[in-house]
């Protein structure tokens, strides 16, 4: 197991808590769920130190769910304990699994778990574990349902495969087209034009690819429907209202090489419940995310040395923000 094999986007995924003495069993529920297309994080060593520690923290606040697996050596685990603590401390469903019979569960151990749903993995076979977890709503979110640019249809079907000429289309070149339901841009393409496709209702789905360094002005503003998206690494500039009233937008990772989010980027983002900073950040504009009444938390990263007027403004569920 490692880090290599984790899911690393947008869209939900489980965060597995587990004790390292359990590899062997947690191997076993972990192959299950690739088995089944589900998306995945969890770490291969605590490593020390601070940053390994914020990496842990970041990963279960972006997660969809939960999921502890349950063993005596999960209890004595301080990590563990701490992941499933700071796990309760926020919106994130949690499903317990036990791996081993016979837990000694703490006092507080009890506490932590309340009403969680709870699966003995030792009583069940594994088609009985996969139909329990995914009857839970958070769960099946997680499941893997990428577009297949090879899968993608024509215009006809409400999908939209562009060649790299979108760039040469300009300005406001689809502008309130509410038949477009997903959107594959190949790569080459390097800039999405101001206003590209806003207001595209309907719009659920974008892959963007590599090679894209700008998103202008408004590019998806007003995008309803767009839930998730995952940004390439070579992203340098998110322009203003780029994603304004994205309201469906479930959270976002901004790459790093970005420097600057410009004013309203993600303003009245209404779902957004993570939004994950880069070290490369130096200025978070005006009303950056204002509006985003579904933002639990805010990791300010070091580098950033100014935060503009508004920029977190009506983020009504703010827990909380780390300088």
């Amino acid at each position: 197991m490692g880090i290599m094999d984790c899911y690393n986007g947008c869209e939900p995924y489980i965060f597995i808590s587990y004790a390292h003495l359990d590899e062997e069993l947690v191997t076993r529920v972990i192959d299950m769920l690739k088995k089944n297309n589900i998306r995945l994080w969890y770490d291969n060593e605590i490593r020390p130190g601070t940053k390994w520690n914020e990496e842990i923290a970041v990963q279960i606040i972006k997660c969809g769910c939960f999921v502890a697996l349950i063993s005596n050596n999960y209890i004595k685990s301080d990590n563990c304990c701490d992941e499933l603590y700071f796990a309760k401390r926020l919106p994130v469903p949690l499903i317990v699994i036990y791996i081993e019979e016979n837990v000694t569960l703490t006092p507080g151990m009890n506490l932590q778990f309340g009403m969680a749903q709870a699966i003995n993995w030792n009583k069940n076979d594994e088609d009985s574990i996969w139909k329990k977890l995914i009857d839970v709503k958070e769960f099946r979110q997680c499941l893997s349902g990428d577009v297949n640019p090879s899968d993608t249809q024509d215009h006809k079907n409400l999908n939209m495969v562009f060649d790299k000429n979108i760039e040469k289309d300009g300005e406001r070149a689809y502008e309130g087209n509410c038949d477009i339901t997903s959107v594959f841009i190949p790569e080459g393409v390097t800039c999405i034009g101001s206003r590209a496709f806003a207001g595209c209702k309907n719009l659920k789905r974008v892959s963007f690819p590599d090679s894209l360094s700008i998103i202008s002005d408004s590019a998806f503003s007003g995008c309803e429907a767009l839930s998730y998206i995952t940004l390439s690494d070579s992203l340098k500039m998110i322009k203003s209202n780029a994603f304004y009233g994205c309201s469906n937008l479930n959270g976002i990772v901004i790459p790093k090489g970005v420097t600057a989010i410009e004013s309203g980027a993600f303003s009245g983002c209404k779902t957004l419940s993570y939004a994950t900073l880069p070290d490369s950040l130096k200025m978070i504009g005006p009303n950056a995310f204002s509006g985003c009444s579904s933002l639990n938390g805010i990791i300010i990263p070091e580098g950033v040395t100014a935060i503009e007027s508004g920029a977190f403004s009506d983020c009504k569920t703010l827990s909380y923000v780390i300088l």
